[in-house]
């Protein structure tokens, strides 16, 4: 291969690498610039086809067999599970009752034969289980609200009894106090009227009533 050749294939490849990088530039462009939205296709004749044709307003209720409740279900705490499923059993169990008495109203049996054996889709044992479950959730959080109150309580009990000896305490302080007072007249020669040391003399059980070895 000659200069000139290999200096031509040189030149066509870096071309087709410029031209490459153009390429991915102006993808990447494409990306960034917003794109046009697109009109919602509303087809008014085609959709009013379909729904004519899905529709069940000329069958009877027997063969629709669709049942509306007239109340919302009303749930005051979302999730406690056995209080949610409580609702959806009642909401069914209406439901059933308002069939019940569409289809004996129609005249068609809907009563298992008494010689007919069929296999539950959840068994009993099954069952059981779930319910064993929901009862336990529900222990759980009784036993955690509980002892959430004992808790509460427990703080509620040591703050009296924290103002309890605060007030004993001062009592006390206020005692001492005042046999110092008396203390510091005593020892100064001033002591003043009887009503100022505040001591009942009459009572029984009182420091007045039976003098020790400091008060003789």
């Amino acid at each position: 291969m000659s200069d000139a050749e290999h200096e031509y294939d040189e030149s066509m490849m870096m071309m087709d690498e410029d031209e490459e990088t153009a390429l991915e530039i102006a993808a990447l462009q494409q990306d960034l610039l917003p794109k046009p939205k697109k009109s919602p296709i509303y087809r008014k004749e085609g959709l009013s086809a379909l729904l004519d044709e899905i529709s069940q307003k000329g069958l009877e209720w027997i063969q629709r067999c669709d049942i509306t409740s007239p109340a919302p279900i009303v749930v005051t705490k979302t999730e406690d599970d056995l209080e949610r499923e409580l609702q959806f059993y009642q909401q069914g169990l209406e439901a059933v009752m308002q069939a019940r008495q569409k289809i004996q109203k129609a005249g068609v049996p809907f009563t298992r034969p008494d010689d007919y054996f069929a296999e539950m889709v959840k068994t009993d044992a099954h069952m059981a289980k779930i319910r064993q479950r929901l009862l336990s959730e529900r222990k759980g959080i009784e036993n955690a609200e509980e002892a959430k109150k004992q808790r509460e309580l427990r703080k509620y009990g040591k703050k009296i009894q924290q103002e309890k000896l605060k007030g004993r305490e001062d009592q006390k302080k206020a005692a001492l106090d005042k046999v110092a007072t008396i203390k510091k007249r005593l020892r100064s020669g001033d002591l003043g009227g009887a009503d100022d040391f505040e001591i009942d003399v009459d009572s029984d059980d009182g420091a007045g009533s039976r003098p020790g070895k400091k008060g003789r």
